[in-house]
């Protein structure tokens, strides 16, 4: 599951880079994010990932709240299905 899960996430990302046609492999998935600490999480994890060549913060891979707010991500991308 795990290496499956890795797998559509590397390919969303290549996808993310290509100008061609993308649009028709996208799925609209809605995420609300109501609380400040998750929103908070989610922006330094993201800045994690866009400007460190080699992420090492421990705060973000360990944290909790990314974990959580990955797996519900995942659920909605698996409920689009």
């Amino acid at each position: 599951m795990a290496k499956e899960i890795q797998n559509q996430i590397n390919n969303a990302l290549l996808m993310g880079n290509r100008d061609d046609d993308c649009a028709t492999h996208r799925a609209e998935i809605k995420l609300e994010i109501k609380d400040y600490y998750i929103l908070l999480n989610l922006h330094k994890a993201l800045l994690e990932a866009k400007f460190h060549l080699e992420p090492d913060n421990v705060l973000v891979c360990s944290s909790p709240i990314i974990a959580n707010l990955c797996d519900e991500i995942v659920e909605k991308q698996h409920r689009k299905k």
